[in-house]
């Protein structure tokens, strides 16, 4: 997505070894922009639509609600 979808805004993607798990977080200026990519074909073919995907037992995607602040116990 990165340089294809102008509303980018931060992505992260992490790993959990131990319940062989990637978990990405994206974030963009808005959810119109994220699903308009989704359907076009560009984001069709970025996102795997017709590849096999019989390796992946569970897929879920959010919604969040954005929220200002810092995060508990952290120093900055």
């Amino acid at each position: 997505m990165d340089g294809k979808v102008p509303g980018l805004l931060a992505r992260q993607i992490g790993v959990d070894r131990e319940r062989n798990t990637v978990v990405v977080w994206v974030t963009f200026d808005s959810k119109e922009t994220l699903y308009d990519h989704l359907a076009s074909e560009q984001g069709k073919q970025d996102h795997g639509e017709g590849d096999d995907m019989s390796g992946i037992a569970t897929f879920e995607m959010y919604d969040l609600v954005p929220v200002s602040g810092r995060i508990p116990g952290i120093e900055h």
